[in-house]
């Protein structure tokens, strides 16, 4: 059975809940410290994202 939820596109943003280790949290506060992704969670999420994206399918990302 197709999945009848519309799909996000480029131009539309949504929003999701996620779940951090402490682990994970000691490292984003890292990066967040270091102000290279962004000052705060909202900006460095999604910029770890994108450079993991970048770094494991290549320039283009997906």
């Amino acid at each position: 059975m197709a999945d009848t939820k519309e799909q996000p596109t480029a131009d539309k943003k949504v929003k999701i809940k996620v779940r951090f280790t402490h682990q994970q949290m000691v490292l984003l506060e890292r990066l967040k410290q270091e102000g290279k992704f962004g000052q705060s969670y909202e900006e460095l999420i999604p910029a770890v994202f994108r450079e993991y994206v970048k770094q494991t399918f290549g320039l283009g990302g997906l």
